[in-house]
């Protein structure tokens, strides 16, 4: 419905508007909106959202910092996910045609969806413009519809020896930059021998703003799909949230570190060589299943572009966006991993050994590029948050979408059994029984009232927080004495845990010592 235009205004232009009051929308000398505009002039809530966006931001001139899908983001709540075409597991959903699917159900499902090609590292700037056939870097395309015609079935010739044809139409906001490949604005292949498939795909020559494209050439000309996930009301989806920070001490006025602060130390980046159990410090969640569900797990920092008005006013001196707005220092990802896994093989562990990797990137969020799907036999999971180098300090979140409750502990450490004195096998975790999960549902989603590495952590190396399967009956937790007992502590925690506020929540936690 609206126009985006981002003019490249000279300096003196762009700053003659800029000290305006706050109930007031920048225009140009002639009367129109300086930025982002309605169809109807009449109609004022685009160049509003924009202004309250640009506050946020701490002016206008920082929104050029942002990027499509932080912005999608933002202003819809969405979970991000982005999905690099090049990486081996995406590329085999590629040829396998899963991702095909996924993209097509996530269109259906009200996600937004936009590709890009970004040039990344050594490769960058290498392709020459005509091998991008009329498409721009690093410009955010919009993916609006995916279509699929059996060509056999329509008594239509084969499209590069292939029956089945696959489009993809994408929206280019920018007025150039259409694709000049087959199925483009231009080609000829919608007259002809497959007017058929202009007259399924709504084809106009005339229609600016949108055009099609293969679907091979799609997948190999941009690598990068971010993904918009919206989560519809009512929907069976839920989003579960927990903060936590990576953390290094630093030495006091004689360079002194007591043994306990290092203890605190959980910055360890991701498994090395040198320091093989290092890794294990980082900051980790526990995440129990009760029943299968789908899951969505996003690690974010702080977003580097809020900063806030007066912060703002010193970075745009005279004109200048500082160079580190919009950027991240740190290359943040994680890793999944049963617990089972964790006890029984710790710094051992081998890249095969985990369940699932977020690859380390320099962005505000990092996702796998795809749902996991988490089942109670598994149950429960580690989600290790690292960042690329050790010592790298600042707050992160966890979001986890998922469809069926789970219960979260944040921020605590599993003990790992060294292999010369392995006897996980005949240990039970105090955590697998359904008691005490049910126990801690009643905190779930509440990290801070939970201790953190306080011993019961699993299997500790004292044997503590661990019941051995002989001597105690099944469904008792540590300490447990008589099942019935927990048996109606469990009852009411998860009755009383839906209907309980913060406060109660925490009262509770307190009164059952948890």
């Amino acid at each position: 419905l609206c126009h985006h235009h981002h003019h490249s205004h000279s300096r003196n232009h762009h700053h003659r508007h800029h000290h305006h009051h706050h109930h007031q929308l920048p225009v140009t000398t002639d009367g129109q909106f300086l930025f982002s505009r309605c169809k109807d002039p009449s109609e004022l809530w685009l160049p509003l959202l924009e202004k309250a966006y640009a506050k946020l931001h701490g002016c206008y001139e920082c929104l050029m910092q942002g990027s499509v899908p932080l912005v999608m983001q933002d202003l819809t709540a969405g979970a991000p996910q982005i999905i690099k075409f090049t990486e081996p597991d995406v590329d085999f959903r590629i040829k396998n045609g899963v991702l095909w699917r996924e993209m097509d159900a996530l269109l259906h499902g009200g996600s937004l969806l936009t590709v890009q090609l970004r040039e990344e590292g050594k490769k960058a700037g290498k392709e020459g413009a005509s091998n991008k056939m009329g498409l721009l870097t690093p410009h955010a395309y919009t993916v609006l519809e995916l279509r699929e015609f059996d060509l056999k079935r329509m008594g239509l010739e084969r499209f590069r020896e292939e029956w089945t044809l696959r489009l993809v139409k994408l929206r280019n906001p920018w007025g150039k930059g259409d694709f000049t490949g087959p199925w483009g604005p231009k080609s000829e292949l919608w007259r002809g021998k497959y007017e058929l498939i202009a007259k399924e795909c709504h084809f106009r020559d005339f229609e600016t703003g949108s055009f099609w494209m293969p679907a091979n050439d799609f997948f190999t000309k941009f690598n990068t799909l971010n993904v918009c996930r919206i989560f519809k009301t009512p929907d069976p989806w839920r989003a579960l949230r927990f903060q936590d920070a990576w953390r290094k001490t630093v030495p006091d006025a004689a360079g002194v570190i007591s043994p306990k602060e290092l203890e605190l130390d959980n910055a360890m980046g991701p498994p090395d060589r040198k320091n093989p159990s290092a890794w294990l410090k980082n900051p980790q969640f526990l995440v129990f299943v009760k029943e299968k569900t789908p899951c969505l797990m996003v690690l974010s920092q702080k977003d580097s572009r809020v900063i806030g008005g007066a912060q703002a006013a010193i970075r745009t001196k005279g004109g200048a966006v500082l160079d580190q707005f919009g950027k991240y220092d740190k290359e943040i990802g994680f890793a999944v991993a049963r617990a089972a896994v964790v006890r029984e093989k710790g710094s051992r562990m081998k890249k095969s050994d985990f369940f699932a990797i977020a690859r380390f990137r320099r962005d505000r969020d990092v996702s796998t590029p795809y749902t996991l799907q988490l089942s109670p036999k598994d149950s429960p999971y580690v989600i290790f948050a690292m960042t690329s180098d050790p010592g790298m300090v600042g707050g992160f979140a966890l979001n986890l979408y998922v469809k069926a409750d789970v219960f979260v502990r944040g921020g605590e450490r599993i003990e790992v059994l060294e292999h010369e004195h392995d006897d996980s096998d005949d240990d039970v975790d105090a955590f697998d029984h359904e008691a005490v999960e049910g126990m801690e549902e009643a905190v779930a989603g509440n990290p801070d009232s939970l201790p953190g590495a306080s011993g019961r952590s699993g299997a500790g190396k004292d044997g503590e927080g661990v019941s051995s399967a002989s001597d105690q009956p099944a469904g008792a937790g540590p300490g447990a004495g008589d099942s019935d007992l927990y048996k109606a502590l469990f009852t009411i925690c998860t009755e009383l845990g839906q209907k309980l506020d913060t406060e109660q929540k925490r009262g509770l936690a307190k009164a059952l010592g948890l």
